[in-house]
């Protein structure tokens, strides 16, 4: 199990085959910084996770990162 503060989440990316696409499924890269880069195999709703997980960066960073 891997464990990262999400201000080291840099870029992530989907991957999709045509199958995937069709039952909605794919696997999603996750770059870090300062830490071991993040691979998660075939889950559902990739789409759905990935934008779950920008608007956590965006409030994180309206949050704490406020100038």
């Amino acid at each position: 199990m891997v464990e990262v503060d999400i201000e080291q989440l840099a870029s992530d990316n989907v991957t999709q085959s045509l199958l995937g696409r069709i039952l909605d499924y794919g696997e999603i890269y996750i770059r870090c910084i300062e830490a071991q880069d993040i691979y998660l195999p075939a889950i559902r709703k990739p789409y759905e996770f990935r934008n779950a997980l920008e608007q956590q960066k965006r409030l994180y960073r309206e949050h704490y990162m406020k100038v």
